[in-house]
């Protein structure tokens, strides 16, 4: 549990591995947020731990593990393949994910994930035997359930400012319930020059931290994401429909792709343009078509209050 005047000098990662230890002996259970928020070298540095001390029991609890692409078609990889080295040549993809991949998890090593890729664990035994399942709301606390006593974070740094940047939800809420169960653990922030500094929320205060690590941004690049293809026009027609639907106050979900950004468009178009947005709706008969709708569910003014996401 991290006491009261928290270590807040940069460690290095080796060390920080040692502090771990030392803290909390040789059951790990670590936990760490889904996609980019991960501090690849840090969990990297626990598992060639692990992999080299066969009596140190090491439990990754995690999300959405990003893998670089590849094309397993002998034909088709000769043109994608040095593609995908090339945009991701920076990119180091975890240790864990590696082995696992392979069927090569050391018997002392046991990864737990609450939600893959669509379809990439397929006919693996020990991904889904090993699967939480658990709606994103409940995260946190089934990831405590599974006896979290590690919680590490890839940070932003602004001066002397820290933010968890695009994952400022789950890691926060484990640390508070961990606080509140009284289980000794340790928390870890690494910071990564190229993260953005996100405000608000995703600020967070160094004192949360037990130890600060930073990690080498060029030996590990952020994860990119490939420039899609333009929004089609079907997409931003509904896009625009359902911005129409939205009211003010209410609460927006969307999913990742060119649905979701045409309705987010939408949704900006009506905020900072909206007589532009007015003549859209006009012109794509939503007015002439559903106007007793949008009266009863959405709306087509700025929005004062704002929408939760």
């Amino acid at each position: 549990m991290p006491s009261q005047q928290a270590e807040l000098e940069f460690i290095d990662i080796g060390l920080c591995v040692e502090k771990i230890i030392s803290r909390l002996g040789k059951d790990l259970r670590v936990a760490m947020p889904l996609g980019l928020g991960k501090p690849v070298e840090l969990i990297d540095a626990l598992y060639r731990r692990a992999c080299d001390d066969p009596s140190l029991s090491l439990t990754i609890l995690t999300a959405l593990s990003l893998e670089r692409p590849r094309e397993s078609d002998a034909i088709r990889g000769r043109l994608l393949n040095p593609v995908f080295d090339r945009l991701y040549a920076n990119y180091s993809e975890p240790l864990y994910l590696q082995d696992d991949r392979k069927g090569q998890m050391p018997a002392n090593i046991q990864l737990c994930e609450f939600y893959f890729k669509a379809g990439s664990r397929l006919g693996h035994d020990a991904a889904q035997q090993h699967y939480i399942s658990s709606n994103y709301t409940h995260a946190a606390r089934d990831v405590v359930a599974r006896g979290c006593n590690v919680v590490i974070q890839l940070l932003a740094r602004e001066g002397n400012a820290l933010s968890m940047s695009c994952n400022p939800d789950t890691s926060a809420e484990v640390v508070a319930r961990l606080r509140e169960s009284q289980r000794d653990y340790v928390a870890v922030g690494v910071v990564h020059s190229d993260l953005p500094f996100m405000y608000g929320d995703a600020e967070v205060d160094a004192t949360q931290f037990d130890f600060l690590a930073t990690t080498d941004s060029e030996q590990h690049a952020l994860f990119q994401v490939p420039r899609l293809p333009p929004i089609p026009d079907t997409d931003y027609a509904i896009g625009l429909r359902a911005s129409a639907l939205i009211a003010d106050g209410g609460t927006l979900q969307l999913g990742i792709g060119a649905m979701g950004d045409a309705i987010v468009q939408s949704v900006l178009l009506r905020h900072k343009e909206n007589v532009d947005y007015r003549e859209l709706l006009e012109k794509f008969g939503v007015d002439q078509n559903n106007a007793n709708l949008v009266d009863a569910i959405g709306g087509r003014d700025t929005f004062k209050q704002g929408l939760y996401g």
